[in-house]
């Protein structure tokens, strides 16, 4: 990730239409058997399937390999969401055959044995919002779409989150990822991470005046909780992963990991929420033989 740098109560989560096949009484979004029953503060290691959305996604290189770049979150057997910046490499956006997709994995290296459930998948479309700039905008609109080549076969450890609709000013997220590719975690970590008002996290911010105006009006702001003396579980290459959190049975995605501000103190994830009606309109031009509206 770059580093510059009142919960409206719903009972009813955004959902993307092809999940609809499952059955009525099943959740059709958001649904981890195996998740924690706590969030965890201090950066522990995850089981298999405890955040089935989440992806790796890769940038190819020249030899041949797979190199691990960022987080991303299914959203529908097809489509994830991610930071638009993990797109691009000096500020020029990377053709959607560079990239490709893994999901269900445990551990970060590509050619890594995760278990038969492991789906891998070439990107076919990568869509950054249009307003997405870079340093210029200070990284905002930094979210983007990836479509896979063929969609994923959902399981226990491969299924969608539920795209947030709110946002718990004092509440936790759960950030799920494998680090910075230079020193990578080899398995799967999460971590909780406080989410605090806007106006609070500006009035709080003890870094350098240049880092200010990078927690810009569409960022969740976290910070690291007090006797925390690093910051667990986030680095660069957590770029992408999703904030998440727990509401009535089924998770939600509220922001993604976007930037790193004050030395790890404070970090900006995208809300998620403000870019519903892009991703929606987005899904649908991608999607040409949808003809419905997200449910709501």
């Amino acid at each position: 990730m770059p580093t510059t740098r009142s919960l409206a109560v719903s009972t009813k989560p955004h959902l993307l239409p092809t999940e609809r096949r499952f059955a009525s009484t099943a959740p059709q979004c958001g649904w981890a058997p195996k998740s924690p029953a706590a969030l965890t503060v201090h950066g522990d290691k995850v089981p298999l399937g405890a955040f089935p959305w989440h992806g790796g996604l890769y940038r190819k290189s020249g030899r041949g390999a797979y190199d691990y770049v960022c987080g991303a979150n299914l959203i529908t057997p097809s489509v994830l969401v991610t930071a638009a910046h993990c797109l691009y490499v000096r500020d020029k956006l990377q053709p959607a055959g560079k990239f490709a997709v893994a999901l269900g994995k445990l551990y970060s290296a590509w050619d890594r044995e995760d278990g038969s459930g492991v789906i891998k998948s070439d990107v076919q479309r990568v869509i950054p919002h249009p307003l997405y700039r870079g340093v210029a905008r200070k990284y905002s609109a930094d979210i983007a779409l990836l479509q896979l080549s063929r969609p994923a076969e959902l399981g226990d450890t491969i299924f969608p989150i539920c795209l947030g609709n709110s946002h718990d000013k004092a509440g936790k997220v759960q950030v799920v990822g494998w680090g910075d590719d230079q020193a990578a975690l080899e398995e799967l970590q999460s971590v909780s991470l406080s989410v605090r008002d806007f106006g609070d996290c500006v009035g709080s911010f003890s870094g350098s005046a240049h880092e200010l105006p990078f927690i810009t009006e569409d960022k969740l702001c976290s910070s690291r909780d007090k006797g925390l003396e690093r910051p667990p579980g986030l680095a660069k290459g957590d770029s992408g992963s999703g904030a998440v959190q727990p509401f009535h049975g089924q998770w939600h995605l509220m922001g993604l990991v976007s930037v790193s501000l004050d030395n790890g103190k404070f970090y900006g994830f995208t809300d998620v929420r403000r870019y519903w009606g892009w991703i929606h309109q987005t899904y649908r031009d991608i999607t040409p033989e949808f003809n419905g509206t997200l449910l709501i």
